[in-house]
């Protein structure tokens, strides 16, 4: 049977390939293999060369979206430098890189001249880059202007590779919050001759679960708009760094007194550490039964009843009754102990004397548990500011 000219050529244009006048040749028509081979379109070969395990490109890619995958989530990297540059664009606002400013190019670079940086530049003068040393220290920095950090998950949180350390929380309207992870201790510090400022525009409130601790040089200032109104560094003076009391609720008790210093009970002392002043204040209340004619006497001791009275000096036995007849009543005595040492524990007795042995008897009396009776038995040590003139003598 014969055939017409078109059935032949449908019969064999299977068999032959039309000419083109830009034919794409791969690696001279040969098998993908281990070694890169160049597309060619032509009698030029292109920047793409392929192999069985890489793609290589001699040039630019220009893309819409470009996605980089590898193994356990990890791209090998040997190219020095990536750049992208988007003179009139910006990548999708899901989870892209977007730069807002027109054109502005970015480099992300392992040249060790650039010392491993990322750098966002806007083709004038300003600029924002993250440094990675290696082996060393990452630093951001921007130039001119602020470096702004807005987390929409309203939390920025600090750590190393594997532990976080603390947080910056937003989620509470209107509030700002350093928080530390839990056990973890938060430590806000300057070095050398830098100050800490906390300052508010309204109130400072200091919230301590446990205990709120005060740690200085002994210095201590209270200020109204930045006018010290404390004696001079002084503004722990008043403190009561040591009380002692007996008798609150208990039976009366009646000391008679004798001619030379007693101290009536090894409780009547007081405790205390000296402050930084070196200077405290020694209060005792008593009731103070006197004969006619007799005086009573007080004075501090360093040793307790057990052990017999101890003076801690002439200057601090005083006179504290002069009666012209019989007579009782509450009396409160102070001291001023100055020259001690500061951070050191001391502990102060008293004891207590009449004058005469010829003028009948007198009695000291604390305590009660029924209406009507003496008052308690006080002892307490105060603190007092150190020496300013004007301020706070002592003569």
């Amino acid at each position: 049977m014969a055939l017409s000219f078109n059935q032949i050529f449908n019969k064999l244009k299977g068999f032959f390939e039309f000419k083109k006048r830009n034919p794409i040749d791969f690696g001279n028509d040969t098998p993908i293999e281990s070694d890169l081979k160049p597309f060619s379109i032509g009698d030029k070969k292109s920047i793409v060369e392929l192999s069985e395990s890489e793609l290589n490109v001699r040039g630019l890619i220009s893309a819409d979206d470009i996605k980089f995958t590898g193994s356990s989530g990890s791209v090998a990297r040997t190219v020095n430098q990536v750049i992208f540059t988007n003179p009139n664009s910006k990548f999708d606002s899901n989870d892209n890189l977007r730069f807002d400013s027109l054109n502005s190019t970015v480099h992300i670079t392992n040249d060790q001249a650039l010392n491993d940086q990322l750098v966002c530049w806007n083709g004038g003068n300003g600029f924002f880059s993250i440094n990675a040393i290696p082996g060393g220290n990452t630093t951001l920095r921007t130039s001119p202007g602020d470096l702004t950090i807005h987390a929409l998950g309203n939390c920025i949180q600090f750590g190393d590779n594997t532990n976080i350390f603390g947080e910056i929380n937003l989620a509470t309207a209107t509030t700002m919050k350093l928080i530390g992870t839990a056990d973890y201790h938060v430590f806000l510090e300057s070095q050398g001759t830098g100050d800490v400022t906390i300052a508010s525009g309204d109130d400072i409130t200091i919230d301590a679960t446990d205990t709120l601790a005060i740690d200085t040089d002994g210095t201590f200032a209270m200020k109204q708009d930045g006018t010290e109104f404390s004696v001079a560094n002084s503004a722990w003076a008043g403190m009561i760094l040591g009380y002692r009391m007996i008798g609150e609720d208990a039976g009366r008790v009646t000391y008679t007194l004798t001619t030379s210093f007693v101290v009536p009970d090894d409780d009547m002392y007081v405790r205390f550490i000296a402050p930084p002043s070196g200077a405290v204040e020694i209060m005792i209340q008593i009731k103070v039964d006197a004969q006619a004619n007799n005086d009573t006497y007080v004075g501090l001791s360093s040793a307790n009843a057990t052990s017999g009275y101890l003076t801690l000096g002439a200057t601090y036995e005083q006179t504290i009754g002069v009666d012209d007849e019989t007579d009782n009543g509450t009396v409160q005595h102070y001291w001023a102990v100055t020259g001690l040492t500061a951070g050191d524990t001391y502990n102060y007795w008293v004891g207590f004397k009449k004058r005469s042995a010829g003028i009948g008897n007198g009695y000291l009396n604390w305590g009660g548990d029924s209406t009507g009776e003496h008052c308690d038995f006080i002892m307490k040590a105060t603190a007092l500011p150190i020496a300013v003139s004007h301020f706070a003598e002592y003569d």
